[in-house]
């Protein structure tokens, strides 16, 4: 006894082949379509970056034609997506960004670069932080002091574009003959240069 229901029946007035059967199976066992998604996997929520540049990845499934993406703009609610296009592969680079925080949106668009219908779209927000730099001294790289003069001394200015505390060394074959205040940067001598003693300085 068959207790169910029949939702399609064909009949042959021939034997069907091999490959006519495997055709109707795979006919019948076809798994439905993978709907359109598009993915950001860097940078993550809430990254921080250094430097001005930053590699965009995407992971990407079902059909779509190609995809865009947006830097602190978003997507309109349907249409035309604007933005950058990118028309294969799955990494691009982002470039330009100042310090700060930051926006990415993508999104999977057609042929004519409209957003699909439903939407397939990601974001994520991540921040730019600048790379450090340098310090940079400033005013002369050399100094002239009167022989036998004890307190003379040479104020050794520096800033840093990064903000950061600046510590000052000393170093080289003549590194003994002076001391550094490491936290202002005056340069003293030890002992008094002698120019009668020329191994004093």
């Amino acid at each position: 006894m068959f207790d169910g229901s029949i939702d399609e029946v064909r009949i042959y007035d021939r034997a069907l082949s091999a490959a006519e059967v495997a055709a109707l199976y795979a006919l019948e066992n076809t798994p439905p379509p993978v709907a359109p998604s598009i993915t950001i996997t860097s940078p993550g929520e809430g990254q921080v970056i250094t430097g001005t540049t930053a590699d965009l990845n995407v992971t990407i499934t079902g059909d779509h034609d190609h995809w865009h993406y947006r830097i602190d703009s978003t997507f309109p609610a349907s249409g035309s997506a604007g933005g950058t296009m990118v028309m294969s592969g799955s990494t691009v680079t982002l470039t330009g960004l100042s310090p700060g925080s930051h926006d990415v949106q993508v999104a999977l668009v057609d042929a004519s670069h409209n957003l699909l219908s439903p939407s397939a779209t990601d974001s994520v927000s991540f921040t730019a932080q600048a790379a450090n730099q340098a310090p940079a001294f400033a005013g002369g790289a050399t100094f002239t002091t009167a022989e036998n003069n004890a307190s003379a001394s040479f104020l050794i200015g520096a800033t840093d574009a990064d903000g950061d505390a600046l510590i000052y060394t000393v170093s080289g074959p003549d590194a003994d003959k002076f001391n550094l205040n490491s936290a202002t940067g005056e340069l003293t001598w030890n002992t008094a240069p002698d120019y009668e003693a020329n191994a004093s300085a």
